[in-house]
């Protein structure tokens, strides 16, 4: 492993330490997807840092507040990667209020809430949450039963596409088609959503995609087919070279065995490692793949990362939940 993807691997130890010793009872996967945000950022936190901003979530929201619960490190997180954690919690909640008048609420839509803080200003908000409804229905048109809430993230993200709304929803379908390989169709649904960022056509980005996860299960790896496959579309829409990808995947995922919450029978399973993994590979990558490329390219690939895996985080959570209750 090389000294670049050792260093990240060690800031995410320091950040996934610090989430689980400042927040008690919560899960691993979610503590991972924040500890990878904080990385990709180039941020090590601190307990005294994240307490810092959980009270700026705390003291501006009620104790039933969509901000709380589940996603209350996840905020606290996300306020750390601004140079003005409170005047981010602000304009999170505004672009919250704003989504409610568009979408149902959700943990989804407060993730959403902040991440167009970073891809847009206040005004072009507006816009891109007009454009992403009109494109969630145009996605519940084609699968009414599969579209859900997890799909909202997704469509405002899209709305920054410089692509016609039919040339997406036609990409999104062939994509879904192409990927028959896995049988689950609502996480075909999520990947056809994320492929829709990258300009190649359906089939080679599919391709490589499948190229990714095959060549993990070659050399031995075990990749989940559910919520950790997300990740490794992110890390298509990159269009990394998929053997070197997993060949760093499979590196920093030894790595990760090193520590003590991924040792053992009642340890961090392993799909979900070999997701961490990925999702640090992923953040390696990001912010030097497009760098020949325009700037918002770069930025939307990097969005799209951090997406990707705190969806997948949320998602093992929603099953954690569906598991308790059956």
């Amino acid at each position: 492993m090389d000294m670049n993807l050792t260093n990240l691997v060690n800031a995410y130890f320091a950040n996934y330490n610090a989430i689980c010793k400042t927040f008690k009872f919560g899960y691993n996967d979610l503590y991972a997807a924040c500890a990878n945000l904080l990385c990709s950022h180039g941020l090590v936190a601190t307990p005294e840092s994240l307490n810092a901003a959980n009270r700026i979530v705390k003291s501006n929201s009620g104790i039933f507040s969509a901000f709380r619960g589940n996603l209350q490190a996840s905020c606290a997180t996300m306020l750390l990667t601004d140079s003005d954690p409170q005047q981010k919690f602000m304009t999170a909640q505004k672009n919250y209020e704003l989504l409610k008048k568009y979408f149902f609420s959700s943990d989804y839509l407060v993730l959403t809430a902040f991440l167009l803080i970073d891809m847009a200003t206040p005004e072009q908000s507006v816009t891109m949450i007009e454009r992403g409804k009109e494109l969630y229905e145009m996605m519940k048109k084609q699968h009414p039963i599969l579209t859900s809430s997890e799909d909202s993230v997704f469509a405002v993200m899209l709305a920054a596409s410089p692509k016609e709304d039919d040339a997406l929803i036609a990409d999104m379908e062939e994509s879904y088609r192409l990927l028959n390989h896995f049988s689950d169709s609502n996480t075909r649904q999520t990947l056809s959503h994320i492929l829709a960022l990258s300009d190649a056509e359906p089939q080679a980005k599919c391709a490589q995609l499948l190229t990714l996860f095959q060549t993990i299960g070659a050399a031995g790896g075990k990749y989940g087919k559910s919520y950790e496959l997300p990740v490794l579309a992110a890390l298509t829409v990159l269009n990394t070279d998929p053997q070197q990808a997993v060949n760093d995947i499979l590196a920093v995922d030894a790595a990760l065995q090193q520590h003590p919450d991924y040792k053992g029978m009642y340890g961090i399973s392993t799909k979900a490692r070999m997701m961490h993994a990925a999702m640090l590979v992923t953040t390696a990558y990001a912010p030097n793949t497009f760098a020949d490329a325009a700037a918002a390219a770069s930025a939307a690939a990097s969005i799209a990362a951090q997406e990707a895996a705190m969806c997948a985080a949320m998602g093992s959570l929603t099953a954690a939940t569906i598991v308790m209750d059956t």
